[in-house]
């Protein structure tokens, strides 16, 4: 008789094959797993692609300032918002800016006590790719 470990010969005896004995047809296939790496989508047990909680997840300023700002997320247009002075931020001198939406999607943004120096800031100092959902 052929040496097995012992491990493998409990599971022989409880009736549990091997994955090397597994014949081709009772492997699974590429497509049978929740997550299709190839595309990237979430699908059911069905195989039916699922809905994405966030379709847009990051908030994107277009143009404005604090006083005035438009911004897009999640399919929709938000135009004439207005940031207030709300908390200090990690950085001493920096604040958050929160400004809120007529439908209550609230928004949020540092505001640097200081001008840096790079183009990705704004006159004020603000990196509006730094935006993000309150």
């Amino acid at each position: 008789m052929k040496k097995t470990i012992l491990t493998e010969r409990f599971q022989q005896l409880a009736g549990i094959k091997p994955l090397y004995e597994l014949t081709d047809d009772l492997r699974p296939e590429e497509d049978d797993f929740a997550f299709d790496k190839m595309d990237g989508e979430m699908y059911d047990d069905a195989g039916d692609p699922m809905e994405s909680v966030t379709a847009n997840p990051h908030p994107e300023f277009t143009s404005g300032d604090l006083r005035h700002a438009n911004i897009e997320y999640n399919g929709n247009s938000y135009v004439g918002i207005e940031f207030e002075r709300e908390d200090e931020a990690d950085d001493p001198g920096d604040y958050w800016y929160i400004g809120t939406a007529n439908d209550g999607t609230m928004f949020a943004i540092v505001v640097p006590g200081h001008l840096p120096h790079s183009d990705d800031f704004d006159e004020r100092g603000i990196n509006w790719e730094d935006l993000v959902i309150a």
